[in-house]
């Protein structure tokens, strides 16, 4: 009889805190900003706004938000929304800025972008689709506007923008269900979805066949025969030095803790500064440098959030493994082999775990 040999926690929990300092590395490289082109295309939103011509504006401001995030611009994208008819959009960016701008200390933000979104929220028109068990032949799909609508949204009221939305019902071996459906302003729109006509000569998916039970054996059974399962007594080398990790990784998450919080007080320093170039009687309008020094702020601080977000993985990690694993004879030893330590550059911070195995 084979025997399956279980995982050391101690492996498992320590992959999943180097995937998390991995995150954070990743993250900050991926931040690749291009604030040159992201000014030209925000004047050009602001110009066209102006003009009323939201339709081309709200392209320049999101594609201007992709080269270089930012509160601000991010702002004039959800009253661009809003302008343009796209209400459900825009209240959903509304509520995306204030969530930001509470995570950057912008409280006047935050409260701007809430009182915005709550503005909309009674506007804002529900789309049901109901999707009876009657209706749930293997493999259907719903789709709205070409993106899916997951079985967690059947039947609840979710919000869409207003207008003419098309419902597309498909599955294997089946004829696809097509209907156009017009939402307004502040109403709820309710679609059944019917049952799907077969197509002529198809073969449906058939649904998952339930488990066989196992048929009850004949044979005679005798104590001979029942297997018999020795545990694994641990080696040396895998006793050694089990007990210096959960000193390893906590001394990983104080770090971790600690790059957090200089960058936490990098992005409140730069947020202060960019203040300096914006108008004092509408915080949303700021100068090319109040833009990118917030846009830097925000950088900031989602180095900080990711960088506090491994550092408790690494002592919660600590402590499991403190638990799980069997103490070591040569726990001393293996502490001072172990130690942690970060590197920390602009835009990017990474822990490291260093030590024998």
């Amino acid at each position: 009889m084979a025997m399956y040999k279980k995982p050391s926690p101690r492996w498992v929990l320590l992959s999943s805190a180097l995937s998390l300092t991995s995150l954070m590395s990743a993250q900050a490289h991926a931040q690749t900003r291009d604030p040159a082109a992201a000014q030209g295309l925000f004047d050009q939103g602001r110009a066209l706004s102006r003009e009323g011509r939201y339709s081309e504006a709200c392209p320049k401001f999101l594609e201007s938000n992709k080269l270089d995030p930012g509160i601000g611009t991010e702002f004039h994208l959800a009253e661009c929304y809003q302008q343009s008819g796209q209400i459900a959009t825009a209240w959903a960016t509304f509520l995306d800025v204030a969530s930001m701008a509470r995570s950057a200390g912008q409280s006047d933000r935050e409260k701007a972008a809430n009182r915005r979104a709550q503005q909309l929220e009674p506007r804002l028109p529900k789309l049901l689709v109901n999707v009876p068990t009657s209706s749930q032949v293997p493999g259907l799909e719903v789709r709205r506007d070409g993106v899916a609508v997951g079985t967690a949204q059947w039947g609840t009221p979710v919000p869409v923008d207003p207008g003419d939305h098309e419902l597309v019902v498909t599955a294997p071996g089946y004829k696809a269900f097509r209907r156009t459906v017009k939402l307004e302003e502040g109403k709820p729109l309710g679609v059944d979805v019917p049952t799907l006509e077969s197509e002529p000569g198809a073969t449906q998916a058939a649904a998952p066949a339930a488990p066989t039970p196992p048929r009850a054996s004949t044979a005679p059974q005798t104590p001979d025969a029942v297997p018999t399962v020795t545990p694994a007594t641990p080696t040396a080398t895998e006793r050694r030095g089990s007990g210096a990790w959960p000193l390893a990784l906590a001394g990983a998450g104080v770090v971790g803790l600690a790059v957090g919080t200089v960058f936490a007080l990098k992005a409140k320093s730069t947020d202060t500064k960019s203040k300096q170039d914006c108008d004092a009687a509408n915080p949303n309008l700021c100068g090319p440098t109040g833009q990118s020094q917030r846009s830097d702020a925000l950088s900031q601080g989602n180095v900080a959030t990711v960088a506090f977000l491994a550092g408790g993985a690494f002592i919660a990690a600590s402590g499991l493994v403190w638990l799980l694993e069997p103490k070591s004879v040569a726990h001393a030893q293996a502490a001072r082999a172990l130690r942690a330590s970060a590197s920390v550059v602009p835009g990017n911070a990474t822990l490291y775990v260093q030590g024998s195995f």
